[in-house]
C-alpha cells in the first residue's frame, strides 16, 4: 500500500520530505512517497480560496490531485496549515477545528502550533497525526459517524485512539508510543495484517524515541565518517541524505572539514578567513556564494543545526548514534555561542580537494 503525502504550501516542503524518509525506516507493506502540486488546476483553486478545510473540501482537494497523478486508489496525505473544521456529525462542545482529520483513504493534518510541545520539532507531531489518522483508517473508524465515540477514548490512556481534546493530551499520545489492546485487536479483526501494524508500532516508537531523545548514548562508535570529492558525505556505509536542503549540507560540510574548531557567530563576522573558505565551498554545494548568503545562517545557527539533526537521524541505521555527529556548543558573554564537531581525525577521511577549505589555526 503506498501513501501519498502532499502539501499546497511550499514552506512545508523540507518537513515532509524528512517525515517521508523517517516513515520509510520502518520496513512493511506501508510505502510513502511524495506527490508535487501544479498551481494552475480547480484543487489548487479550491485549497488557496479555502478560510478552512471541511470533510468534503479534503476530500475533493486529495481526489483530484491523487486523479491528475493516477494513484486515485492510494492513500493522499494532504499537510496544510489551513485550519479543519470539527465534522458537523460531533455535537461535543469546544474544538471548533481538529488538528487532523480523513474520509477513507484521504487525510489532512494541521501544520501549526506545535512548536511549544515539541520542542521546536513540529514535523515530529505532524508525524505522529498522519500515523493516528492511517491507524484510524484502516481501523475503519468514520469521523462523520455519531458512533465515534464509542470506538475512540474519551477519557485519555495514551493510547492513539485517545479523543485528544487538546495538545497535551497528544502530547501525552506522542510521549507513549502506545496502542492499546482493544484497539489492536480491532484492528486486525478489520481485515489488516500483523505485519502493518508492528510497521505502524516500530515508526510510533521511532517518533516518541526522537521526541525524548530516548536513547542510549554510550554506545561503541567504530565507523568513519567520509566525504568524497562531490561533497557526499558518509557514516560507514550510510549515506547522509539532505535531499533538496542543500543549505544544510553546505553547513554541515564546513563543520566537519574544519572539525574540532570551535566557530561561532563573531568568527563569521569579523574572520575574513572564515568568510572566504565558508563562501568559497559553493564550488562543491552550490550553495552560499556569498557573504549576503552567509549572513542568513550567521543569524540563525542554532535553527539552522536543529534541522540538520532531522537528517542525520533519518540516515542512521542506529539512530542513537546521531549525537556523535551533531554540533557541540559552548556560550561565552564575550563570543556567545560557539558551535563544532567533536570528532577524532582517524574518524573523518576527506578527499583531498575539500583540504582548501580548512581553516588554518
Amino acid at each position: 500500500m503506498t501513501i501519498y503525502l502532499f502539501t499546497l504550501d511550499d514552506h512545508l516542503r523540507e518537513d515532509i520530505s524528512v517525515i517521508v524518509d523517517m516513515f520509510n525506516k520502518s520496513k512493511g507493506s506501508l510505502k510513502f512517497k511524495i506527490l508535487s502540486y501544479k498551481s494552475s488546476t480547480d484543487y489548487y483553486d479550491l485549497y488557496k480560496k479555502s478560510k478552512s478545510l471541511t470533510l468534503e473540501s479534503i476530500s475533493e482537494i486529495c481526489n483530484k490531485l491523487k486523479g491528475e497523478n493516477n494513484v486515485y486508489e492510494d492513500y493522499g496525505v494532504l499537510i496544510t496549515s489551513k485550519n479543519i473544521e470539527k465534522p458537523k456529525a460531533i455535537t461535543l462542545e469546544g474544538k471548533e477545528s481538529w488538528y487532523s482529520a480523513f474520509v477513507f483513504k484521504n487525510i489532512a493534518i494541521n501544520s501549526n502550533d506545535w512548536e511549544e510541545i515539541t520542542e521546536d520539532r513540529s514535523y515530529l507531531a505532524i508525524a505522529h497525526q498522519i500515523i493516528e489518522n492511517i491507524f484510524q483508517s484502516l481501523s475503519q473508524l468514520n469521523l462523520g459517524s455519531t458512533e465515534l465515540m464509542e470506538e475512540i477514548h474519551f477519557n485519555s490512556k495514551g493510547c492513539i485512539n485517545d479523543y485528544g481534546r487538546n495538545r497535551s493530551e497528544i502530547y501525552a499520545k506522542i510521549m507513549s508510543g502506545y496502542i492499546c489492546k482493544n484497539c489492536q485487536e480491532r484492528f486486525i479483526e478489520r481485515g489488516n495484517d500483523e505485519s502493518t501494524l508492528n510497521q505502524i508500532k516500530s515508526t510510533l516508537t521511532i517518533i516518541r524515541n526522537r521526541i525524548t531523545d530516548n536513547y542510549d548514548l554510550s554506545l561503541n562508535f567504530t565507523e568513519t565518517i567520509s566525504v568524497d570529492k562531490y561533497g557526499q558525505i558518509s557514516i560507514g556505509k550510510n549515506k547522509i541524505n539532505f535531499g533538496n536542503a542543500k543549505t544544510l549540507s553546505h553547513i554541515y560540510l564546513f563543520y566537519l572539514i574544519n572539525h574540532n574548531l570551535k566557530i561561532g557567530h563573531n568568527d563569521f563576522l569579523e574572520k575574513k578567513e572564515i568568510q572566504d573558505k565558508f563562501t568559497a565551498l559553493f564550488r562543491v554545494t552550490g550553495e552560499y556564494k556569498n557573504k549576503f548568503h552567509m549572513i542568513g545562517y550567521v543569524d540563525s545557527m542554532s535553527t539552522y543545526h536543529t534541522r540538520i539533526k532531522k537528517y542525520i537521524q533519518n540516515s542512521l541505521a542506529i539512530e542513537s548514534l546521531y549525537e556523535k555527529f551533531l554540533y557541540k556548543s559552548k556560550k561565552s558573554k564575550e563570543h556567545g555561542h560557539h558551535y563544532w564537531l567533536e570528532l577524532e581525525d582517524s574518524q573523518v577521511e576527506l578527499d583531498p580537494s575539500l583540504q582548501q577549505y580548512k581553516i588554518k589555526v
